[in-house]
């Protein structure tokens, strides 16, 4: 078994026929801020979701499922990383000393074919990035509303806004309709 592999969500187990080649990333940033002296400051450092790259060649693989082993054809490996890609299904990585990087999304795919890869061979890039997921963020339900505090709700609603009571309607009207004529005759003086 290799040490460079991944599985998908069913357990199914993906490796490279010979790795050439495994980076792991693992990215932060500092954030700044401008402040008024013009300078810029520091105020947060940000962990940012580990990049792992995998490089080498494929040929018929081996892939070992749930139930039994299997050969499968490129062909058929290269549709199930398609299948993965188009699902967005998380892969856990697997990487030597480094245990396993959990919920990993495929984010580049790249297979190229030269000379030296033969005639069933193809040279194969796999990129996949860590997600990660706050410890804050959670599932919050709100309960349905019981019927009596409907209907005490929707009698409020329909009720129409109450900001202009206690206003005496007499003078409002007047104010507008003496605004509204002298509007009027100054239009008329202008025409």
């Amino acid at each position: 078994m290799s040490v460079f592999y991944f599985t998908d969500s069913n357990g199914n187990y993906y490796e490279l026929s010979a790795t050439t080649r495994v980076s792991v990333t693992e990215p932060s940033r500092a954030t700044t801020n401008p402040v008024e002296s013009g300078k810029a400051i520091t105020d947060n450092y940000v962990i940012e979701p580990r990049v792992v790259t995998f490089s080498g060649v494929i040929t018929n693989l081996t892939v070992i499922g749930q139930d039994t082993s299997r050969v499968k054809s490129v062909d058929q490996w290269f549709n199930d990383i398609r299948q993965i890609r188009l699902n967005k299904e998380f892969v856990n990585v697997y990487v030597e000393d480094l245990n396993v990087i959990q919920n990993c999304l495929i984010t580049s795919f790249d297979i190229d074919k030269t000379k030296e890869h033969g005639l069933s061979g193809w040279g194969c890039n796999f990129t996949m990035q860590e997600v990660l997921v706050s410890d804050r963020a959670r599932q919050v339900d709100f309960p349905t509303p019981k019927d009596n505090v409907k209907d005490d709700v929707s009698g409020k609603r329909d009720s129409g806004n109450q900001a202009t009571e206690g206003v005496d309607e007499e003078l409002a009207e007047t104010l507008s309709s003496g605004l509204i004529d002298e509007a009027v005759d100054l239009f008329r003086e202008d025409g």
